[in-house]
């Protein structure tokens, strides 16, 4: 038979194990969550990109190369 220090010292073993396996479920959880935020982000990058590139090209079609300051609106013609 076993003694009461091995059975207790199994059942903490046990019980920090199944912590164990619960933290990790969360933190795998956590991933799926920033995964999926990533994701979304960089699609909004993606999307905003597009945008900027289409607002450069109307500009340029509007006013020529060059560059704007944008503190002013100024613009500078190369």
């Amino acid at each position: 038979m076993m003694t009461e220090q091995e059975v207790t010292n199994l059942k903490e073993t046990i019980t920090k194990q199944e912590f164990l396996i619960n933290n990790l479920g969360s933190i795998e959880y956590q991933i799926n969550i920033l995964n999926t935020q990533k994701s979304k982000t960089l699609s909004e990058i993606e999307s905003l990109s597009e945008t900027q590139s289409k607002l450069v090209k109307s500009l340029e079609e509007k006013y020529g190369q060059g560059t704007i300051d944008l503190e002013t609106g100024e613009f500078i013609k190369q």
